[in-house]
């Protein structure tokens, strides 16, 4: 959340004119070369965090981490997308926790 934090304070206005489908710095796969992501991007930082959880026992053996954070990337961008729509009046935290914790469901070893 902090990323999407810093984001939110750049303001509205900025963020719906960042937030649109002409900008394809948006895109996930703007930092992957030949199917991974690049060091250093936020991208590469969460499929690291998903390969350790995976690796800890709490996501499934047979979860794909590069697309669970493909995935991951999609839903905070659409969050966003919504926070943008409504003016800011939508609870993005709440937004983005709720639909990441369900998402997460399906690929936790329980």
């Amino acid at each position: 959340m902090k990323l999407v934090n810093r984001y939110m304070d750049l303001g509205l206005d900025f963020m719906k004119s960042f937030y649109s489908s002409s900008n394809s710095s948006l895109s996930s796969y703007m930092s992957e070369v030949d199917g991974k992501f690049l060091d250093g991007t936020v991208m590469a930082r969460c499929e690291e965090e998903l390969k350790i959880s995976k690796e800890s026992g709490y996501i499934k053996n047979n979860a794909d981490v590069h697309t669970m954070s493909v995935d991951i990337c999609t839903i905070v961008k659409g969050c966003i997308f919504e926070w943008c729509l409504s003016d800011g009046k939508s609870d993005i935290e709440k937004s983005i926790d709720r639909i990441i914790h369900s998402y997460f469901l399906q690929h936790a070893s329980l």
